[in-house]
């Protein structure tokens, strides 16, 4: 028979009586070894079941009964921390788990050019490695909207975003789903509402032809969203791209040999990030065949219901009639959306949507003027 000996982290099998009470040297000869081998297994200095390894050294430090007793690191690590945090959140973020007052805060706020900068009360983790914790938005995949600037004078403005703090190494940082709705087989999925909208019957942001900046609807005036101008006039000599054909278009950069905005002009890509886009006019043209619509008014805004057919005839999205930019003024004659083509007369494909019945500028794409502005709907 053999004895199986049991070293933790190791296994190792000896071939010796169970009734043999043997020296080193014994066991040498018993196994045929030519010399006497010692094993060694590899220390255990940190938690092997919490989001990311929590030292020994640091446990102990700040729970001594927990050293050498089985289990009780593990343990220690999991639990609830005086501040309410779990501990090996402690540690990753340089929190003093015995101490209740002790939580991770923002110290400071400046802006860095357009855009809010947080600082916090730590930036490094139990062993003083500086760290970027994760922060992750709750509530929606992406935050379409950046900081609104407020006009002198104005009234002040407040968003509110729920997030996460994640300590680095607790999660995979992958590109998650995004909401979008697939209306035909092989498809895009087109997002819910448009860039710059928290909401479906939210207009978002307009934009020209080629635009990434956008701008929304404030005091009767067009207001950039990165705050760079509060009165901005939609027009051709605001648009680089007006009246321009493809092989121009082509040359300075503005598309691509599909014909379409490049990423760096694309204002869905701008605000949303990779792989989110602008229709092409194809696609827009696609939208139309493969879908149902309805006109329809609800809590006083209305728009257009697209519903899938067949198989997706379960899945819809909704498009308000949201006007367009015209100079200083917001047209409500012609609504719809804009899409990454341009037409071959100088103006760009883009969606338009009304009351008016189907054929009849109900629901159809057209070519508009480039410097006017409109919104994107993504896929």
């Amino acid at each position: 028979m053999s004895r199986l000996i049991n070293f933790g982290l190791g296994i190792a099998a000896l071939a010796l009586p169970l009734s043999a009470s043997a020296s080193a040297s014994t066991l040498a000869r018993q196994s045929g070894a030519v010399g006497i081998v010692t094993y060694d297994p590899i220390p255990v200095t940190e938690t092997q079941t919490t989001p990311i390894p929590v030292p020994y050294a640091w446990l102990e430090a700040h729970f001594p009964e927990v050293a050498h007793e089985s289990g009780a690191y593990e343990a220690a690590a999991t639990a609830t921390a005086e501040n309410g945090r779990p501990v090996w959140v402690c540690y990753a973020v340089g929190l003093d788990p015995t101490d209740r007052l002790d939580d991770f805060r923002i110290t400071r706020f400046r802006m860095d050019g357009d855009m809010p900068m947080f600082e916090f009360n730590h930036t490094t983790d139990g062993s003083g490695n500086s760290i970027l914790p994760y922060i992750k938005p709750l509530g929606k995949a992406r935050l379409t909207d950046k900081w609104r600037h407020v006009p002198d004078g104005g009234s002040p403005v407040f968003r509110f975003f729920a997030a996460e703090v994640v300590p680095p190494g607790s999660v995979s940082i992958v590109d998650e789903e995004l909401d979008g709705v697939q209306l035909w087989e092989n498809g895009p999925c087109w997002a819910t509402c448009n860039v710059g909208a928290a909401t479906a019957e939210e207009s978002g942001y307009y934009f020209w032809w080629g635009d990434t900046v956008g701008y929304r609807r404030e005091n009767d005036a067009w207001v950039a969203a990165d705050g760079s101008t509060s009165s901005f006039l939609f027009n051709s000599d605001n648009t680089p791209t007006n009246d321009k054909d493809d092989a121009t278009l082509l040359a300075e950069g503005w598309i691509d040999s599909t014909g379409n905005l490049v990423a760096a002009h694309d204002a869905a890509t701008a605000h949303l990030g990779s792989p989110w886009r602008m229709p092409t006019g194809a696609e827009l043209s696609a939208l139309i065949g493969n879908c149902t619509t309805a006109w329809i008014t609800t809590n006083g805004v209305s728009w257009r219901l697209v519903t899938g057919k067949g198989a997706y005839a379960d899945k819809s999205i909704f498009l308000p009639a949201d006007g367009y930019g015209d100079s200083s003024s917001l047209l409500t004659t012609i609504n719809g959306c804009r899409s990454s083509t341009p037409d071959d007369s100088g103006k760009a494909w883009h969606l338009f949507l009304s009351s008016l019945p189907i054929g009849a500028f109900g629901f159809g794409r057209s070519n508009g003027d480039r410097y006017a502005g409109r919104p994107v709907r993504p896929v």
